[in-house]
């Protein structure tokens, strides 16, 4: 290893432990039990937990994203919740963003998102996106962005 790169990989080791000794900059000051969620999908670097919820024609899903136990940090998680019809296409959609920009190891971070429905709807699909860091290299928008999709998130009736 060049000289550079110890440099380099010293940078990351102090800028990470810093920050784990900063604690979070979320606002959550209580774990949500998890076990109290209907619905889950525990996939790549973000696992979401979450419950579906039907009133005066809304539904909506509310949780928590957690990142189970990689060092590195994940930012800008984003879900779309879509209403999918017996042909495939697409016909309620709502959007929302996770509580908090960056989110650390072990760190719970809430959600809401929610769609007026349409009566066309068979299923409801929930997606996820997030970027996730890697220590010591840039975030290129083609190669960190990372999906999941929960198909059938939500009983359609």
């Amino acid at each position: 290893m060049t000289k550079r790169m110890l440099v380099g990989i010293a940078l990351s080791v102090l800028v990470f432990s810093v920050a784990g000794c900063a604690g979070s900059t979320g606002t959550t000051t209580q774990k949500a039990v998890l076990d109290d969620f209907s619905n889950r999908a525990t996939r790549g670097q973000v696992w979401v937990y979450w419950n579906c919820s039907k009133q005066d024609g809304v539904l909506t899903v509310e949780g928590v994203a957690v990142q189970p136990g990689y060092p590195s940090p994940t930012r800008d998680l984003k879900f779309t919740l879509e209403g999918v019809d017996g042909r495939g296409t697409v016909v309620s959609k709502g959007q929302a963003a996770a509580q908090d920009l960056i989110m650390y190891q072990m760190e719970q971070n809430p959600f809401r998102v929610a769609v007026r429905t349409v009566g066309a709807e068979n299923r409801f699909n929930l997606t996820y996106t997030y970027w996730l860091h890697v220590a010591g290299t840039v975030v290129d928008a083609d190669s960190d962005e990372h999906e999941v999709v929960a198909r059938n998130a939500c009983p359609a009736r």
